[in-house]
């Protein structure tokens, strides 16, 4: 971690390229700082927080251009059927099925996408009759316990994704290709809400103002 950001941030493109595919044997990808180099605590932690922040923008493009492929072919799929339905009264077999399924993972995509940014839907009625230091502590709960759930949640849909095992859906797709986006989905999203559960209690414990 040098001087200047600019160095981390090429740091950083040059190890999302060098990087590649992840492989299921593969370790995850970790920052190590071992030595500070005589750098203060707050330039090593400005050079990791820039970093990290690169590392979350690639994220965010990923999942965004996700969506905007899903729905794009969504669209597509949906007005062609439509075209093909109505003036030569041919059409895809499949497409209905397909589009029910681009449905459903635009959906997970999207949920993904607003916990990342704490966005999602709260239906948030303690906040507006408690003063803004208070308000914090049942944000904190609900975010752990949203953690909870999404994790148990994610747990059972793995189950049943062994339980379909080689079922298929649309005649050639197998079920677990199909509906497996939703328990990674739901480990995302409860990583997630751990991390905003855990941030709120740090700064529960710091006294610090959100």
């Amino acid at each position: 971690l040098r001087k200047r950001k600019s160095d981390v941030v090429l740091l950083a493109d040059y190890f999302l390229e060098r990087m590649g595919q992840l492989e299921d044997d593969d370790l995850p990808p970790v920052l190590d700082v071992e030595d500070d180099d005589g750098y203060s605590a707050s330039h090593i932690e400005s050079g990791v927080r820039a970093w990290l922040d690169r590392f979350e923008r690639w994220g965010t493009a990923a999942e965004n251009l996700i969506l905007v492929l899903l729905l794009a072919g969504m669209i597509v799929l949906g007005v062609g059927q439509i075209v093909l339905s109505k003036f030569f009264s041919i059409g895809f077999v499949w497409a209905d099925g397909l589009i029910k399924l681009m449905v459903l993972w635009i959906a997970v995509v999207a949920s993904v996408a607003a916990a990342r940014s704490d966005r999602h839907l709260r239906i948030d009625a303690l906040s507006h009759f408690v003063q803004d230091k208070y308000a914090r502590y049942p944000r904190m709960i609900v975010d752990a316990f949203a953690a909870g759930m999404c994790f148990f949640l994610g747990w059972y849909a793995y189950r049943y994704i062994q339980i379909v095992g080689d079922d298929s859906v649309l005649g050639v797709m197998p079920k677990w290709l199909a509906h497996g986006i939703v328990p990674v989905a739901l480990v995302l999203m409860g990583y997630r809400f751990f991390l905003l559960s855990l941030k709120g209690l740090l700064e529960i414990l710091s006294g610090k103002e959100t």
